[in-house]
């Protein structure tokens, strides 16, 4: 792999790392749409792919994504390698065990509540990416670019998300030191104005005392 495509693979991640809580070894969910260019391609997605993102996977499908396929397979032979490949992975739990539903349905229903499982999403499906990146911040996607898995570019809704909590985080460290800033501006004022007036009290009473002892020597 070019030292460009390294640089800007692990810059992409570093931001999803400090961003959104991801960390190795990732967990790569992935579907027929990917394991079909990757064989037309002759690209061997378990070597391949942790040796692009540099990192140990846990790459998994689910039932709804293989029964897609071999429902598919009914209708184009040709899926056969395809569907032998997803089927090598280990099944995640997707919850429609039993009533299976499309892997687009699938694999959208696994990223909601803020992607808690920290899926990357491997796909060549245009329609699901599309999807994904309109309706989720903070879910990378892989997919194949001629014979190279590729990582996808961070989409513009997830950097402005990113750049609105921190702006916020700065913000409130700001309120947080103004309102520490004023009250120690009262503490100090209110000392201060003790002082004056404890000052200004002695000088009232000296000014009377010596009121007094005018009288009393005018009397005299």
């Amino acid at each position: 792999m070019k030292i460009k495509r390294y640089k800007r693979v692990k810059a992409t991640m570093e931001f999803y790392k400090k961003s959104f809580g991801f960390r190795p070894p990732y967990n790569v969910l992935i579907d027929g749409t990917f394991c079909f260019e990757a064989k037309e391609k002759k690209v061997k997605i378990r070597e391949q792919l942790p040796n692009y993102l540099r990192s140990e996977l846990n790459i998994v499908t689910t039932q709804c994504c293989i029964i897609e396929v071999e429902n598919l397979l009914r209708l184009k032979k040709t899926l056969s390698g395809c569907c032998q490949i997803l089927k090598q992975f280990p099944l995640h739990r997707c919850g429609h065990e039993g009533k299976p539903v499309t892997s687009t349905t699938c694999i959208m229903s696994l990223l909601e509540n803020g992607n808690p499982h920290r899926y990357i999403v491997a796909t060549n499906d245009m329609s699901l990416r599309y999807k994904i990146r309109r309706t989720y911040c903070g879910v990378p996607q892989i997919f194949m670019l001629g014979v190279a898995p590729t990582l996808e570019k961070i989409p513009p809704n997830t950097l402005r998300k990113v750049d609105k909590e921190r702006n916020k985080l700065i913000s409130d460290e700001e309120n947080d030191r103004l309102k520490a800033i004023k009250a120690t501006l009262g503490i100090t004022m209110g000392s201060e104005g003790s002082n004056t007036n404890t000052e200004s009290s002695k000088k009232k009473k000296k000014k009377e005392e010596k009121e007094i002892i005018t009288r009393r020597r005018e009397s005299n």
